[in-house]
Formats: structure tokens, sequence, C-alpha cells
């Protein structure tokens, strides 16, 4: 895949800004329901990888509320939807109330990168970022996720800051594990 598939160079550009305004971070793929019903145990598992004040960048569908457990553990949360949506709120000069704690505002550049990708194209851009975290906390058994491990691979990114968000498989990459 690597040496056949390319993505158009505006998702590159555009996951690139992204990145390079949110500095260092961890990042976390987490699907709908993941964090839905659980009572600080899935929450507790991801935060043993992401330092406290760390930004956290999270690839999901699910709404960004659903998060605000790592807020209050004193991790900055931020997201493609969030983003998306200051965007919204921006062009329609609707006061924007919350600011992230230690993270300035997004410059002019990540809006217009975003400006140029198409609505199709997010999960590509999501990918992109999350893969570029200081460590990343996947979900077991979902592809979305083991594409982000594998381009973490093809950025030369160590198996050991990659971890997985299920208690029983949080250090699956840690060690050998016979099939």
């Amino acid at each position: 895949i690597r040496d056949v598939v390319h993505f158009d160079d505006r998702i590159y550009k555009c996951a690139h800004v992204i990145t390079r305004w949110l500095g260092d971070y961890s990042s976390l793929h987490a699907r709908r329901g993941d964090f839905q019903y659980s009572s600080q145990g899935t929450e507790e598992v991801v935060l043993r990888s992401v330092k406290r004040g760390e930004v956290l960048w999270i690839a999901s569908d699910a709404s960004f509320r659903s998060f605000s457990a790592f807020e209050r553990a004193g991790r900055p949360v931020v997201s493609l939807a969030y983003l998306l949506d200051l965007q919204r709120r921006q062009k329609r000069h609707i006061i924007i109330e919350r600011r992230l704690d230690g993270l300035s505002m997004p410059p002019h550049e990540v809006w217009a990168a975003l400006e140029n990708i198409r609505e199709h194209e997010y999960g590509v851009v999501d990918v992109l970022v999350a893969a570029e975290g200081r460590t990343f906390t996947g979900t077991w058994f979902s592809t979305f996720s083991g594409l982000i491990q594998r381009i973490r691979g093809y950025r030369g990114k160590n198996d050991r800051d990659t971890f997985f968000s299920s208690r029983e498989r949080w250090a699956a990459f840690q060690g050998f594990e016979s099939p």
C-alpha cells in the first residue's frame, strides 16, 4: 500500500498544518459508543499513555462531548469535528466561548487547509494526524486503528508507543504474542 496508494497533496498539507499547530500530542481512535457506558475504566486505560497537560487528538465518529472525562483529567482534547465546528462558528461570527488549555486557537493556515478538504476526505486527515501523535491508543479489531498503526510504522514510530483502549489488550504491541 505504501508504495502504490498516495493521497492528494491537499490532504497531506492539511494534516501537516494541524500537527504543526498541535505540537507535542498523543492520539486516540475511539469508535462511537466505546466510552458510552464506561465508568472510568476505559478512560483510565487510555490516560496511562497520555501525559498530564498533553493535548489528546481524538479520531472518532463519536460526538465531541463523549470525551469530557479526558478534559477533567487534565488533557485538552481536540478532534477534527471540533476544528470543523470552530471553523463554522468563526465563519458565522459566533463567539467562541471555550479555548483549549495550553493551546492557542488554530492559525489561519489551519482554516485555509481545512477549506480545501472535501467531506469524504475528513477520515484520511484524521488518520494522518492521529498517526503523528507521540503515542497512539487504538481500538482492538478496528481496521481504522490498524491503518493508523500501519502509517505510524511507515513513519518510523516505535511499537512501544502504540496501545489499545481495552484493559486486556492495552500493551499488546509491547511484546510478542503467539497466534
